[in-house]
């Protein structure tokens, strides 16, 4: 099949090259086809950016991630620790009763350092101390860390440990701070 053009300076049909002529209108119309796609595929992020974002809120509501300090017992409570009071008054020491920098900025309630070789689900290292993208992530990592190291231990075994492992606070030991920690709050 042969195409024609009519050429209105000559009055006459000029013949077409066929394959310029292809040429061009496949490019234009790819051009036309990629510019849709393109405005079409960044609304659709968009789109999706604001579904995730709603999605996010929505699992908060519902998982109730927000924090109080009752969530986070509860959540100590809910994770089986073998000493549950003893876990709750680290926290109020290792956060300054969740007021510090470390629980601020990091999520870190329990003074977790970031590990070299075992597991855990801290996302990096921040002001000396392991950073978690959630409070709720903060004491998963403290429960891994008991029952790798801490879960053989009797009560007073893990007293020696923290007075070992923790810095004393003036003349106080670790342990004591905890214990009058444990019994001025009821935990």
């Amino acid at each position: 099949m042969t195409l024609y053009k009519f050429d209105q300076i000559n009055l006459a049909y000029r013949r077409i090259n066929k394959p310029m002529y292809l040429l061009k209108y496949i490019g234009i119309t790819l051009g036309i086809c990629l510019t849709v796609a393109i405005f079409s595929s960044m609304q659709y992020i968009e789109k999706t950016k604001v579904q995730l974002i709603k999605s996010e809120a929505v699992i908060n509501l519902i998982t109730n991630e927000s924090f109080s300090k009752q969530k986070f017992f509860e959540e100590i409570d809910r994770s089986r620790f073998k000493y549950p009071d003893i876990i709750k008054a680290q926290a109020l020491i290792e956060s300054q009763h969740f007021t510090s920098p470390v629980w601020k900025e990091n999520n870190n309630a329990l003074g977790m350092r970031l590990p070299n070789t075992r597991f855990t689900v801290a996302t990096g290292d921040h002001l000396g101390h392991a950073v978690y993208s959630t409070w709720k992530d903060c004491i998963k990592d403290r429960l891994i860390y008991e029952a790798l190291y801490l879960n053989n231990l009797s009560r007073n075994q893990y007293y020696k440990y923290l007075d070992q492992v923790y810095a004393r606070a003036g003349t106080t030991k670790y342990s004591d701070l905890i214990k009058t920690l444990i019994q001025q709050n009821n935990l």
